[in-house]
């Protein structure tokens, strides 16, 4: 009878799997022994060493960044402060002589402009001048509002008060005139006006504000966990205003102080800037003698990096025989920056201080059988670490 045709691809294909078969036989026993024995030694005749068993990875670590501050806390100390009150009179605006006169047939008024430019920190102010002709009645008017009216009998007039409601910021405007004859059609009423002033008591805020810089480095700026501000206060006036105190152009303090004794205020962290920091003090009454200005800040913990690694008795053995090196490699962010950290392996220490981006270093003889290997990172300065390894290789 004729075989099926699949009945005879089946006989090819096992005759064709023999034949394969007995060449790998043929190859393994005519294999070297020790090779043969590597081969095998698995149980499977398939065993071999993989790239990975060549170079383990012990530890790996990415993208961390360790903050260096060098302290638990920082002081930053401001210069004694002295503020004060200080209003003198002044000159505000003297005005040539003039004539003014009324009559039936002929009458001159005169106008005078003069110019305040701090209204808040002007007071008191007056207008005075002498009259060595006068006749009739003198009408002054500031600023449209009738400050003056009498027959004035002396040489010496003023100080006539000039009232800071009446007044302007700026530009503000005197009138001189004279009364009427009435049916004295053939006389004239007339003032000879000389040596005009107008004064007043100008307060010098200039005294009364205190400006001072300070400087928080970037390493202790994002490391603040809080902030306050300490002053003491010296009132050398019985009766002394508000006393308010701006950091970086926000007020964190605005009240009378307690004199004479410590005052401290709380800071937000946020009132804070890394590098130019400005406090200022003012006050709008009295004066002050402030001592002892301090801004402090306590900073966060800052954690080293540690971690730990195992390596088995097998391992632990081709190191100790010589066939492993161990490698500890940190890799950083390439900026040039000074690197400077306390490296610690199993409680042997090492020193690293470079400005290159790559640290690698063998650690044969510190590592220990088992699984309680580390590594700790002690920064004294930032560090950007892009990775950080732990690597068995062989030689």
């Amino acid at each position: 009878m004729l075989k099926k045709k699949g009945q005879q691809s089946g006989a090819q294909a096992a005759i064709l799997i023999g034949i394969i078969a007995a060449i790998l036989i043929a190859y393994i026993l005519f294999l070297p022994p020790e090779e043969r024995e590597e081969l095998l030694e698995d149980g499977t005749g398939t065993a071999s060493v993989s790239a990975d068993e060549e170079n383990i990875t012990l530890l790996n670590a990415t993208s961390m960044r360790l903050e260096y501050v060098g302290a638990a806390e920082y002081e930053h100390t401001i210069p004694n402060v002295y503020l004060s009150e200080k209003t003198e009179a002044e000159v505000i605006e003297a005005v040539n002589p003039f004539y003014i006169r009324n009559g039936w047939f002929d009458k001159k008024t005169e106008n005078v402009t003069f110019y305040i430019t701090d209204l808040k920190n002007t007071g008191n102010v007056g207008l005075s001048f002498e009259a060595p002709k006068a006749k009739g009645k003198l009408m002054i008017s500031l600023n449209g509002v009738q400050v003056f009216e009498y027959e004035v009998s002396q040489l010496n007039v003023g100080p006539i008060e000039l009232r800071n409601e009446l007044l302007k910021e700026g530009e503000n405007n005197l009138v001189f005139s004279v009364g009427g004859v009435g049916i004295k059609f053939w006389t004239t009423n007339e003032y000879s006006i000389e040596d005009l002033q107008v004064t007043g008591d100008i307060r010098d805020i200039s005294q009364q504000e205190s400006r001072n810089i300070f400087t928080i480095t970037n390493d202790e700026y994002y490391n603040i966990e809080s902030a306050r501000l300490d002053f003491y206060p010296v009132c050398t006036q019985q009766a002394v205003g508000r006393l308010q105190v701006l950091l970086n152009n926000r007020e964190v303090f605005s009240a009378v102080p307690d004199c004479e004794s410590m005052n401290r205020q709380d800071i937000f962290t946020t009132e804070l800037n890394p590098g130019k920091n400005t406090l200022v003090f003012k006050t709008d009454k009295g004066n002050y003698r402030i001592e002892l200005i301090k801004v402090k800040t306590d900073l966060k913990d800052v954690k080293t990096y540690l971690d730990y690694f195992d390596i088995n008795s097998t391992s632990y053995d081709e190191i100790v025989d010589g066939d492993k090196d161990v490698w500890l490699e940190i890799n950083f962010v390439d900026d040039d920056e000074d690197k400077e950290a306390e490296i610690n392996v199993n409680g042997h220490l090492a020193y690293l201080d470079q400005k290159t981006a790559v640290y690698r270093r063998n650690i044969n003889t510190w590592v220990e059988e088992g699984a309680r290997n580390y590594v700790e990172i002690k920064p004294k300065t930032v560090l950007k670490i892009v990775d950080l390894k732990v690597t068995m290789n062989d030689k």
